[in-house]
């Protein structure tokens, strides 16, 4: 047996649902050992699928988030040969597995999207390059580059978790923050977004282009009120990291 159908076979004893130990056609090992092996293998991956996905097992509940597992493994199995990937390649699995389906809560899709998302964010390097500045209007603006945004229809931000079953539209921000590496999540209201979108498709126009063309994108009036409120929530973008400063300009 070359060494390629010994792995596949392996991994076949190791994922399938109900593998046939007693007669596996696999490197010689006790049947004993095979199945140790087998169990190891699988706590291992589902007990990172779990630290990443906690939330949205608590709301699925134990016994099923096990049996979404089971069958993730048993159809599909891990891809990369990093295991922090499994986190990511599981939840996209299960976004496929649950797009016609009706019995799945909405709170869930919503936690997992967001959960994987902040999972997958954390690996993301999220340093800040040598040429940044502190912000000012008349420089491009220095988005932070490991930024992810996601629409939600329940609060998965908030982390009491009565407060995120309520349904109601959000736009988060997902990011790396570059000083402390920790993942940080700001909500963002439509014109926020599109700033902040502007920002990072036209990285050459300073950030006052960027915002009055975000204001021609929404249709909306350049009034004092609303330019106001946007500047109003630039020192949070900053202090947060979502923002890191501005672009050097020669």
């Amino acid at each position: 047996m070359s060494l390629d159908s010994q792995q596949k076979r392996i991994a076949e004893l190791c994922l399938t649902k109900h593998p046939d130990i007693e007669h596996a056609d696999a490197p010689a090992a006790s049947l004993s050992s095979w199945a140790l092996y087998r169990a190891m293998v699988r706590h291992r991956l589902c007990d990172m699928i779990r630290r990443g996905l906690p939330r949205t097992e608590r709301v699925l509940g134990p016994a099923v988030f096990s049996e979404h597992m089971a069958r993730y493994l048993h159809e599909t199995g891990p891809v990369s040969r990093y295991i922090r990937d499994v986190v990511v390649e599981f939840a996209e699995h299960l976004e496929i597995q649950w797009k016609d389906a009706a019995d799945v809560p909405r709170v869930a899709r919503d936690l997992l999207r967001y959960e994987a998302t902040c999972w997958s964010v954390a690996d993301q390097k999220a340093g800040l390059p040598k040429a940044t500045a502190d912000f000012a209007f008349d420089r491009p603006a220095y988005v932070n580059p490991t930024l992810r945004v996601l629409e939600v229809g329940h609060a998965v931000h908030h982390l009491d978790e009565a407060s995120c079953y309520g349904a109601c539209q959000w736009v988060l921000g997902v990011f790396r923050n570059a000083r402390t590496q920790k993942v940080e999540t700001v909500a963002l209201d439509p014109l926020e977004r599109e700033v902040i979108e502007v920002w990072l498709a036209h990285p050459d126009w300073s950030a006052k282009e960027g915002i009055e063309h975000a204001f021609k994108t929404q249709k909306l009036p350049l009034s004092a009120g609303r330019v106001t409120g946007l500047c109003e929530r630039l020192p949070g973008f900053i202090e947060s990291g979502l923002i890191a400063g501005a672009v050097k300009t020669l």
